[in-house]
């Protein structure tokens, strides 16, 4: 296992993701390697199709990688269980291009922004104070007004969805799907 210095927050070795294919595998991510400092963005761009959303599914493990090594925060978390990798998550996040994807229409905006909290077990649901003023908090802090709390995704725009979609409270690493326009505002704002 290598090892990072303390300044790397992600350090990617040689990462390999293969599909199956009826026609044999299909090389989507091969030997891709590079390192992320704190406080660094990196830019991945290419063509449509050619991995950039299967190499960051695959550093979050949302696809299991075929090979290779994913250290986050001096961690290998290829080689961290179920339970050790729930733990992990907390501290990374995934944010799609069209936010609407991963909002629940049935959701409204609090309780959108309260589901990782709870799945994620930082707080109770018996917590329900705590848990509401530190949804008004992240609202605050992504720019959403307090007056869209009980709304329901359809309502908002797409900026204003993929707010929703920030989860800024122990986020060290953001594995960001979106257009450059996005990109841009999002560096800006955080």
């Amino acid at each position: 296992m290598s090892l990072t210095n303390n300044d790397t927050l992600l350090q990617v070795n040689n990462l390999k993701k293969y599909f199956p294919t009826p026609h044999g595998l299909l090389y989507a991510v091969d030997n891709v390697s590079f390192n992320i400092n704190k406080g660094d963005t990196l830019g991945v761009v290419g063509e449509s199709g050619c991995g950039k959303s299967t190499l960051g599914r695959s550093i979050l493990r949302l696809h299991e990688p075929t090979a290779g090594e994913v250290i986050f925060e001096g961690k290998n978390i290829l080689s961290l269980n179920h339970a050790q990798m729930k733990h992990m998550r907390k501290d990374m996040q995934l944010i799609f291009q069209d936010p609407y994807e991963s909002l629940n229409p049935r959701m409204t905006v609090s309780q959108a922004i309260q589901a990782p909290m709870l799945i994620q077990g930082m707080y109770k649901s018996k917590d329900k104070a705590a848990l509401e003023k530190r949804t008004l908090e992240m609202m605050d802090m992504v720019g959403l007004a307090r007056r869209l709390v009980n709304s329901y995704p359809h309502e908002l725009g797409s900026e204003l969805a993929l707010r929703v979609r920030l989860r800024l409270n122990r986020s060290s690493l953001y594995v960001m799907n979106l257009y450059r326009r996005w990109m841009y505002q999002f560096r800006r704002r955080y």
